[in-house]
């Protein structure tokens, strides 16, 4: 029997995402991030300090570490993040070839206008992220490649559901982060990602499988990927720019370092700009499609399972008619930031056990508090996009409690039939949006607010540069 704690922020960053996870049994910790960047450098700054104070750099050591895509304000604080860490143990990032995360790169310096000094940790994590990240990444480290499978991800098996079984817990083993089905990636597929060399040991999966968290044999949480594929004209676009970029500055080595060294060249705007125009017109498309090309952008629905009852109570019984398990309800806290210092303002929430463990002490039943769907910028506009999506998680429909409004409710992201779809009779989640403050891409768009509002009856939480959203979960044996 141990207790057992969860910690969950959306940082207060601005045009950006960084989400974190802490979770401790008190004989071991795991602590996680998904995405670390902003357009606000004074916002990121302040939360990745703090992320490095509570904890992170007295452990050494990031457990997992999520990357949804490549743009400036969702991995320019990366290596910041990781200055002082020893190891990052595992890296999570969709499968994207060098053609496409040259091709962000490019995107990014035709929004900012021309290179920027300010952005070589950006570029470099974009062109090379397993090696920007060096020797945090060593023998200890896995990294996973995900990509995209038309199946839905499988529901929970039999072994999956809570049984009361007897099982040995072992307090000298820690917190241990692996997909169910993954291979060695192959020569080819290095190749098309242009990996240089590595401690680490590559693997490849399918967005189908499942990403667990367990100790010893229990399955404490799981971590379910979606990565929407990108269609045949950005796909020959793509190849396009990056073939135009080789011919037009004479690139005939195209190493990492003298693409880097050609890109650092643009002062401005205007050579990326003829670039995707000349690549338009040679893949006959009336306009270059730089934009709302976030299409690459990893979901991710983090979920515990019904396994941490039994890491806490050492035995099989699920309560009936209470959760008497809690020293403390679950919290949502908001956390507000005036002239860059945290002060907290509450709004403690009590949860019933319909909230957190949905079907009570049935055979069937599940967590919904603290699930969470991080949409990220992933694109869920076209009846297309949202039918993939929904097909993707359609056996855990009813398991989410917080969802990401995508893209920082960018009205070219999402419809209202995202939202309607995600409602079910009873179980209607919570939503976060996060934006930046007075942003110039007018993000959050007020229809994508009011379709919210008409589909949804739960709270909207904003997540900006002065506030975050914290929540937490604590059980104890009785």
């Amino acid at each position: 029997m141990t207790r057992f704690d969860q910690q969950f922020k959306l940082h207060s960053v601005g045009q950006g995402l960084c989400y974190s996870g802490f979770v401790t049994d008190y004989h071991h910790q795991f602590r996680m991030v998904f995405d670390c960047g902003s357009l606000n450098t004074k916002a990121i700054d302040r939360e990745v300090a703090l992320i490095r104070a509570g904890g992170l750099e007295e452990s050494g050591v990031l457990d997992l570490l999520v990357i949804s895509h490549f743009d400036a304000d969702h991995v320019s604080h990366i290596l910041k993040l990781v200055e002082n860490v020893r190891t990052v143990r595992r890296l999570v990032l969709p499968f994207l070839g060098f053609t496409e995360r040259l091709f962000m790169v490019l995107k990014g310096i035709n929004t900012t206008g021309g290179y920027n000094p300010g952005y070589n940790d950006v570029i470099r994590m974009v062109i090379d992220p397993v090696g920007s990240l060096g020797d945090r990444l060593n023998g200890d480290s896995e990294v996973y490649f995900v990509e995209s499978d038309p199946d839905p991800i499988p529901p929970d098996r039999n072994s999956d559901d809570f049984s009361r079984r007897e099982r040995e817990s072992d307090d000298n083993q820690g917190f241990v982060f692996d997909f169910e089905n993954k291979r060695d990636l192959s020569p080819e597929m290095r190749a098309e990602l242009r990996v240089g060399q590595t401690r680490a040991s590559l693997f490849q999966t399918q967005d189908s499988n499942k990403g667990i968290m367990s100790k010893t044999d229990m399955r404490l949480m799981d971590f379910l990927f979606y990565k929407r594929r990108i269609g045949d004209r950005e796909t020959l676009f793509y190849s396009t720019v990056e073939a135009l970029l080789y011919d037009n500055y004479k690139i005939t080595s195209p190493t990492v370092e003298n693409v880097i060294s050609v890109i650092k060249e643009f002062k401005n705007a205007k050579p990326v700009r003829k670039l995707f125009r000349d690549a338009a017109i040679r893949c006959r498309l009336p306009i270059a499609p730089t934009t709302n090309l976030n299409t690459t952008a990893l979901c991710m629905l983090h979920r515990n399972l019904l396994d941490i009852i039994y890491l806490v109570s050492g035995h099989g019984h699920l309560p009936k008619d209470n959760w008497s398990y809690f020293d403390r309800f679950p919290s949502i806290r908001n956390t507000y930031n005036f002239k860059g210092f945290p002060n907290q303002l509450s709004s403690e929430r009590c949860y019933y056990v319909s909230d957190v463990l949905y079907g009570g002490g049935s055979v069937g039943a599940f967590f919904r508090y603290p699930n969470t769907m991080l949409t990220s910028d992933t694109f869920l506009f076209s009846a297309e996009d949202i039918a993939a999506f929904q097909n993707k998680y359609r056996n855990y429909r009813d398991h989410y409690w917080l969802v990401q409004v995508p893209h920082h409710g960018s009205a070219h992201s999402v419809n209202a039939d995202f939202f309607i779809g995600l409602n079910l009779k009873f179980l209607i989640p919570e939503f976060f949006i996060n934006y930046g403050l007075n942003n110039r891409f007018g993000h959050p768009k007020l229809q994508v607010i009011q379709m919210l509002s008409a589909s949804s009856g739960n709270r909207v939480f904003p997540v900006h540069e002065l506030q975050g959203l914290e929540f937490s979960l604590t059980l104890t044996p009785h």
